[in-house]
């Protein structure tokens, strides 16, 4: 962690989306991740659910192998306000 990111105070910056969205032709959590590693977020996790609903709000369950196509994502980064916004920035062009 930055030393400004020690003293100052931070945003996070969480989007939700389906497992299997791509952009680019790769999938947009790998597009996510390396955009918040190259940014140098402070702080920055990966979340995929068990189950849930998706965007058409049909149930997903990695119980049932049928179901388990789409599953709900999760990214979540933290870090101060400009590192953030500047993140925020090229995500709205990666999506």
């Amino acid at each position: 962690m930055t030393d400004a990111a020690k003293t100052e105070d931070c945003l996070k910056l969480t989007t939700y989306f389906g497992e299997r969205q791509r952009v680019e032709g790769r999938f947009l959590a790998d597009a996510q991740l390396d955009l918040f590693g190259k940014g140098q977020i402070a702080t920055s996790v990966l979340l995929r659910g068990a189950e849930g609903f998706g965007l058409k709000h049909h149930l997903r369950s990695d119980r049932l192998l049928s179901l388990s196509e789409d599953l709900p994502m999760v990214s979540v980064a933290v870090d101060t306000r400009p590192q953030i916004d500047a993140v925020l920035e090229e995500l709205r062009v990666v999506q």
